[in-house]
């Protein structure tokens, strides 16, 4: 049986509920235990009465895990990151679990994640690479945001995991900020930086566990027959994909999104399609049935609009001139040269359902 952890509050239950029941669709043997954010989202998931779901209250979670003052003096976001060391910490020892994998919670299963954790062997840590477009705008986007994303993170019930799980938790008790003035950190991932280089930890090879909307221009459909088969498309390896991750979907309405997809002109878009039409239509469904059920209603995170969102990139690069030691100018000039492609596409990013 594999054993999950992931949080979210009651804005994300519908991305939970598609999450979960992805890993059923795929005939997954699992257990998986929810850090819930607020009382609305632990009620909820309670009514539901799923055998193989264990809800976690974050009132008592902080209170255990010595986390209360932090909660306090954090945004929602960097209380939300620091929780992730201690949520794998907490159902490794708390419930005497073997092995928890943490997973995100704006992920969907196509096959099942056994494949991926076997990958592990012997090793008692896995991690997954972002795997950023090979451009100057991905090798950008790894020296702002690190070279492994906090997604689907392994570590099995054994000493040495245990101690580089406790000093990854030690690191996010110090700092969970994403300012450019803390190197190093951004989030809680900056800290897995130095992981792949130890004998214990193994870096996840397979194509198809990681993909998201930094790398999936890399990669073509080639079918939808059995799940879906993508090819790599520098090397034409064919692979299926295990899971995508759905980051930073933004919502002009109900039925119109922005994927983010991050070098749009670049996609293929028969992949795009079989990755997002389906996907946003379950989310849609799950958003209707906690309607009717429960009389909520998951907020639609709103696209910022094309004004703000030159701010928002114009406030990054401030914050890359800080974090970045050389290069500084070439770099600078293509970031800006980006955002301006960027903008020029955007409509490539709009998805209707």
């Amino acid at each position: 049986m594999m054993i999950f952890c992931t949080l979210f509050d009651s804005n994300y239950l519908d991305k939970g509920i598609v999450m979960y029941r992805s890993l059923i669709s795929v005939r997954c043997d699992f257990k998986m235990y929810v850090l819930t954010m607020d009382k609305k989202c632990k009620e909820v998931l309670d009514a539901y009465q799923s055998s193989n779901l264990v809800t976690i209250s974050v009132d008592d979670f902080a209170e255990e895990m010595g986390l209360n003052e932090i909660r306090k003096n954090r945004s929602r976001g960097e209380f939300c990151w620091t929780c992730t060391s201690y949520l794998i910490d907490y159902v490794l020892t708390r419930f005497n679990e073997s092995i928890c994998t943490y997973v995100d919670s704006d992920l969907r299963f196509y096959s099942n994640p056994q494949c991926l954790i076997d990958e592990m062997g012997e090793r008692t840590v896995q991690i997954v690479e972002h795997r950023y477009n090979p451009t100057v705008l991905g090798k950008l986007g790894k020296v702002s945001s690190g070279t492994y994303c906090v997604e689907f993170n392994t570590f099995k019930n054994t000493p040495d995991a245990l101690q580089l799980l406790h000093w990854w938790e030690e690191r996010c008790f110090e700092s969970c900020t994403i300012s450019a003035d803390k190197k190093g950190v951004w989030g809680d991932q900056g800290y897995l930086e130095e992981w792949g280089d130890k004998k214990n930890v193994s870096v996840l090879s397979h194509l198809g566990g990681g993909m998201a909307p930094w790398n999936v221009v890399q990669y073509r459909l080639i079918s939808e027959e059995n799940g879906i088969i993508a090819e790599e498309k520098k090397s034409g390896k064919q692979f299926p994909v295990v899971f995508y991750h759905y980051h930073n979907i933004k919502y002009y309405d109900a039925h119109k999104v922005c994927i983010s997809v991050h070098e749009p002109w670049l996609e293929d878009r028969k992949l795009i399609d079989a990755l997002y039409l389906s996907y946003l239509r379950e989310i849609d469904d799950i958003k209707n049935e906690l309607k009717d059920k429960f009389g909520i209603y998951p907020l639609l995170h709103s696209h910022p609009g094309m004004g703000n969102k030159i701010l928002h990139k114009k406030r990054n690069v401030k914050e890359l001139i800080k974090a970045v030691d050389s290069l500084i100018i070439p770099k600078l000039y293509v970031k800006c040269m980006g955002t301006k492609k960027q903008q020029k596409y955007e409509h490539l990013n709009i998805i209707r359902f």
